[in-house]
């Protein structure tokens, strides 16, 4: 079985939901086996909401689907990086808060 156009083989052995529409978190495969399945509104629906909301003077958290699944350093201090530590809480770290949409 080949992958759509401009899809990686990686998603070659995926094969589509059960008359060709729909996804893993909607009962059936993710929709990158057949070129069908790559019209709206079959794709989007499928997709996690992605954010990163940089938090004041701290720092950004990535969240999927309104879950934190990441703390990434913005100062540039923390021993852990690309992870916070909370070292922005002694260097005087200061930046205004932003939310980035990444995914819809």
């Amino acid at each position: 079985m080949h992958a759509p156009q401009g899809v990686g083989p990686e998603w070659a052995h995926v094969r589509p939901a059960a008359g060709g529409r729909g996804c893993g978190a909607h009962g059936g495969a993710y929709p990158l086996a057949s070129s069908l399945l790559w019209s709206a509104p079959a794709f989007p629906r499928c997709m996690p909401k992605v954010e990163i909301v940089s938090n004041e003077n701290g720092p950004n958290l990535v969240l999927v689907d309104g879950k934190a699944t990441a703390a990434l350093c913005r100062c540039g201090r923390s021993k852990n990086k690309p992870h916070c530590d909370g070292s922005h809480r002694t260097a005087g770290f200061t930046a205004p808060h932003a939310v980035v949409n990444v995914l819809p």
